[in-house]
C-alpha cells in the first residue's frame, strides 16, 4: 500500500482539479482577481491556490500517509511560500521587475512585493530547513536555503508563457525520481503533480495563469524535496546552475532564448493549440 501512495494521491489531486478549478474560476472573475496575459486578454490569476487546496485536501484524506514530520513541515512551506505568492498577486506592481529590480528597490527604502516575497523566501526557507534538518551544519542549512528560494524564485522565471512553468515542474519532478533518495520522498509531491497534470490543458488554452501564488509555491516544493533527497555536492551543484539562470535572465530574456532554440520551442509550444 506504502509504494502505492503516490498514485492514489496523483488520482485523488486529479480528481479534485476537476472538481474544484470551475468554481474557483468563477469566483475568481467576479472578484477581479485577473490579469492581462502575454496575449493581452484578460484571465484569472493567482489560480495556483487552487494548488493548494488540492494539496491540503488529499493530504487531509489520506491523512495516515501524510501526518510524518516532514509532510507537516512540507505544508507548512507550501502556504507560506503560497500566501507571498498570492500577496504580490493581489499587490503587486509592474514598476519593479526581475529579482535585481527588487533588490534594487529595497536598497532605495522602497518596499515592494516582489521585495517581500525574495525576503520571505529567504527567512521561510531557513525556518522549514533548521525545522527539517535540526542536526545540519550551517554550510548546509545555507545551501538549503540557497536551493529553495532559488528554485522558487526559477519557476517565477519561467511562467511567462500558458503551460511553460507547469511543464518545467512535472518535468524537474520526473528527474527527481531518479535518485533512489527521490522515490522515498515522492509522496511529497504527488498531490502536486496530479493537481498540475488537471490544471495544465486550461493553462494551456491560456483559460487562468498559475500567477506567482502557483509558482512561488511549485518552486519551494521542488527546492524542499531536493534538499532533503539529494547529496550535498549535487545540491550545490543544483544551486550553481540556478544561479548562473538568474545571472543569465537578468541580462536576457529566456523567452528569447527559448524562441530561438527550435527543440525548447516546440517543446514549449506542445498542447498550445495554436497559441503563441
Amino acid at each position: 500500500m506504502e509504494r502505492a501512495l503516490p498514485v492514489i494521491a496523483v488520482g485523488l489531486s486529479i480528481i479534485l482539479t476537476y472538481m474544484l478549478l470551475p468554481s474557483l474560476n468563477r469566483l475568481f472573475i467576479a472578484s477581479g482577481l485577473s490579469r492581462v496575459n502575454f496575449g493581452e486578454c484578460r484571465i484569472p490569476t493567482a489560480m495556483g491556490v487552487l494548488l493548494l487546496f488540492v494539496y491540503l485536501s488529499t493530504a487531509l484524506i489520506l491523512f495516515h500517509w501524510f501526518s510524518d514530520r516532514f509532510s507537516v513541515i512540507f505544508m507548512l512551506g507550501l502556504v507560506w511560500f503560497g500566501l507571498l505568492g498570492f500577496l504580490d498577486d493581489l499587490l503587486g506592481s509592474p514598476n519593479r521587475r526581475g529579482l535585481r529590480g527588487h533588490l534594487q528597490a529595497l536598497s532605495q527604502g522602497e518596499l515592494t512585493t516582489g521585495g517581500i516575497k525574495a525576503l520571505g523566501g529567504v527567512g521561510g526557507a531557513l525556518f522549514l530547513s533548521m525545522l527539517a534538518w535540526p542536526g545540519r551544519f550551517w554550510w548546509e542549512l545555507v545551501i538549503s536555503v540557497l536551493l529553495i528560494a532559488l528554485t522558487a524564485n526559477t519557476i517565477n522565471l519561467f511562467d511567462l508563457r500558458p503551460g511553460r512553468a507547469a511543464k518545467l515542474f512535472l518535468v524537474w519532478d520526473l528527474l527527481l525520481l531518479i535518485p533512489p533518495g527521490g522515490r522515498g520522498l515522492a509522496y511529497a509531491l504527488a498531490p502536486l503533480a496530479g493537481g498540475i497534470l488537471a490544471y495544465l490543458p486550461f493553462d494551456l488554452g491560456a483559460a487562468v495563469m498559475l500567477g506567482d501564488t502557483g509558482a512561488n509555491l511549485l518552486g519551494y516544493a521542488l527546492g524542499m524535496v531536493m534538499s532533503g533527497s539529494l547529496a550535498a555536492t549535487a545540491q550545490v551543484a543544483v544551486v550553481s546552475i540556478l544561479i548562473l539562470l538568474h545571472i543569465i535572465s537578468e541580462q536576457h530574456s529566456l523567452t528569447g532564448i527559448i524562441e530561438g532554440n527550435s527543440f525548447l520551442r516546440y517543446i514549449d509550444n506542445l498542447g498550445r493549440a495554436g497559441i503563441r
